[in-house]
């Protein structure tokens, strides 16, 4: 364990929080880990929500285990929240802190920012009417362009410790488009590897979906990212505290969570992580308790957990090419 002592600062509301800053680390959940280990961490941190963030990780994991390369260039943060939890009151964590991440990236860049259920935020081309389905039962005709993945979320409880990691491309790094890559390991996903655009989402590995950064420049990379960590500090840590006032229930964020919903009124599939097919239709929202409302050729169905995929509806499929 390093003998960096984290520093106490303040968010824009006035909550205090301790902050650890890494040069390099396995991953910043790591830290977090090692730092749970008795008399690591003393006053006054273990009263205060603490931040790990580092410049670089070397072994950046995604959800079901999958690996990233964590390279300069982007925000590498984990959040250790006092007190403890138990499994069913953290169920609602990745939702409640994709949205704060949303918030708090959402002012920095003029393209549209939408969240990928569970917890990826995706950066769309451009903001306005082309990004907003006020509807469940009237969905978009035109889909706003993806331009890439923008950040991923880990949330992780360890003897009722919520650990929360979010990775998150802010500048370019002069090897690639972006910071936060998956490391392919299918032959389709390396496939998809190529000018630049990094397979970003571990459930569309497949698809080639690229990476997308905040800038498209790497001036000021640092104090852009500081900026960010600030940014995020505030609205997660507030987020947070909202959350536990109401004992952890996602109610009272279901609202906003379905206006920054990423495929909405569109035809996705939702499988296990075995791959085996859980729901397939057209997404028409996300209910009280978090789970994704699919409209399926055999009625409303909801979904609890799995990886997202958005498919061409079956009656488009296998016209390609057909004059």
């Amino acid at each position: 364990m390093t003998a960096v002592e984290p520093e106490v600062l303040v968010t824009a509301l006035g909550r205090e929080y301790a902050l650890l800053k890494l040069d390099s680390c396995s991953s910043t959940n790591d830290v977090l880990r090692q730092m749970l280990r008795p008399a690591t961490v003393g006053e006054p941190f273990e009263r205060l929500p603490l931040f790990v963030q580092a410049a670089e990780q070397t072994a950046g994991r995604g959800r079901l285990g999958r690996q990233w390369r964590s390279l300069q260039g982007g925000l590498y943060l984990s959040l250790l929240w006092p007190g403890l939890l138990s499994a069913e009151q953290a169920v609602s964590l990745p939702l409640i802190t994709a949205l704060a991440a949303r918030a708090a990236v959402q002012p920095l860049t003029a393209d549209e920012v939408r969240i990928k259920w569970p917890n990826d935020l995706l950066l769309l081309e451009g903001r306005g009417a082309a990004g907003r389905r006020d509807s469940p039962s009237c969905p978009e005709t035109i889909s706003p362009v993806v331009k890439g993945k923008l950040a991923g979320i880990l949330v992780e409880l360890v003897g009722g410790h919520a650990l929360i990691g979010i990775g998150i491309n802010v500048v370019p790094t002069t090897t690639s488009a972006a910071s936060l890559q998956f490391v392919a390991d299918t032959a389709d996903a390396a496939a998809a590897v190529g000018d630049n655009k990094i397979s970003a989402s571990e459930s569309d590995c497949s698809e080639g979906l690229p990476s997308a950064c905040l800038y498209p420049a790497a001036c000021c990379g640092q104090a852009l990212i500081d900026q960010l960590r600030q940014s995020l500090a505030t609205h997660l840590l507030n987020s947070l505290e909202q959350a536990s006032a109401a004992a952890w229930s996602f109610s009272g964020f279901a609202g906003e969570y379905r206006r920054h919903l990423a495929q909405l009124g569109e035809w996705v599939e939702i499988r296990d992580g075995l791959g085996s097919e859980i729901a397939a239709g057209t997404l028409r929202g996300i209910d009280v308790q978090g789970r994704l409302v699919v409209c399926t050729e055999q009625g409303e169905q909801l979904v609890y957990g799995g990886e997202l995929t958005q498919r061409k509806p079956p009656r488009e499929r296998g016209h390609a090419g057909r004059r």
